[in-house]
């Protein structure tokens, strides 16, 4: 089984996060970004909401 990963440098933004994530199932990892998101959501507001969803929805 080939390991999921979502690294957050992959993504440009005013952030600058160097959080990487890795699963072994693809809904494991997708839970782990989508609370990794709400989370920076919350601390910086609308404008990363935007950046959050293209770089989820590429992976």
């Amino acid at each position: 089984m080939t390991r999921k990963y979502i690294d957050c440098r992959e993504c440009p933004s005013e952030m600058n996060c160097s959080i990487a994530l890795s699963a072994d199932s693809e809904n494991e990892l997708l839970e782990a970004a989508v609370q990794h998101a709400v989370y920076r959501l919350r601390l910086f507001g609308h404008a990363l909401a935007t950046q959050a969803a293209s770089f989820i929805s590429r992976s």
